[in-house]
C-alpha cells in the first residue's frame, strides 16, 4: 500500500480498486447505508450493517482474503450484519439455500430445506410444490401422490385420502377433458 499527502492529509492507496472484492466491498456498503440503493430496504432498512472495522477496505480485504472463483460473499445468518464472524466467500448454490423465504420442513424427523427433500426423492419441484406450500397438503401425501404420478399409477382411477388417511382408489367417474373434447357444452345454473 502506498501513502500519499494531498491537501495537508495522508491518504492511502490500497491498489485494489479494480478487483472484485472491491466492487463486493462497496456494494454492500451501499445496500446498508445508502437509503437510495435500490435493495437499501431489504438490507439497511431491515438493521443490517456493516461492522465498523469494515468501514476501510483494507481491513475487509484483510479478513475475507481473495474471492474465490465463481464466489461472492455470504452472511451465514441473515438477520446478522456483515461482519468478519458472519461472512464467508459462498457459491450461488450454497446462497439459494441461505434465503429468508428458503422453506424449512421436517421430513422422516429430520429438520431440512424443502429443496433437498425434493432432491433426494426424486420428484418434480413445481409439483410438490403446488401440492404442498399452494394447496396445504402434508409433505409426505404431496411426494407420495407425486411419485405415483411420475410412475404412471393414475391411469383412470384417483386417489383420495379415507378417514384413517389411509389411500383409497376409486374410479375416475368424470374427465372433464373428455366433455370439453366432446362438443357437450355445460349449461350454467339456472338455464333450461
Amino acid at each position: 500500500m502506498k501513502q500519499y499527502l494531498y491537501g495537508g492529509k495522508i491518504y492511502t492507496k490500497h491498489g485494489l480498486s479494480r478487483r472484485k472484492e472491491y466492487a463486493v466491498w462497496k456494494a454492500m456498503r451501499q445496500r446498508c447505508e445508502n437509503p437510495r440503493d435500490k435493495n437499501y430496504a431489504n438490507y439497511g432498512g431491515r438493521g443490517i450493517a456493516v461492522c465498523d472495522k469494515w468501514a476501510h477496505f483494507e481491513n475487509f480485504y484483510e479478513d475475507m482474503g481473495a474471492c474465490p472463483a465463481g464466489q461472492s460473499l455470504e452472511r451465514k445468518d441473515n438477520e446478522k450484519g456483515y461482519s468478519p464472524d458472519n461472512c464467508v466467500w459462498a457459491d450461488r448454490t450454497a446462497q439459494n439455500r441461505n434465503r429468508r423465504n428458503a422453506i424449512v420442513v421436517i421430513y422422516k424427523g429430520k429438520e431440512r430445506l424443502l429443496v433437498d427433500v425434493i432432491r433426494e426423492e426424486g420428484v418434480d419441484r413445481r409439483a410438490v410444490y403446488q401440492r404442498f406450500v399452494s394447496q396445504g397438503w402434508t409433505l409426505e401425501r404431496a411426494i407420495e401422490v407425486t411419485k405415483m404420478r411420475q410412475a404412471g399409477l393414475f391411469n383412470g382411477l384417483t386417489l383420495k385420502r379415507g378417514p384413517n388417511e389411509k389411500p383409497v382408489w376409486t374410479e375416475r367417474r368424470f374427465d372433464s377433458r373428455r366433455v370439453r373434447n366432446s362438443g357437450i357444452q355445460k349449461q350454467k345454473p339456472g338455464h333450461c
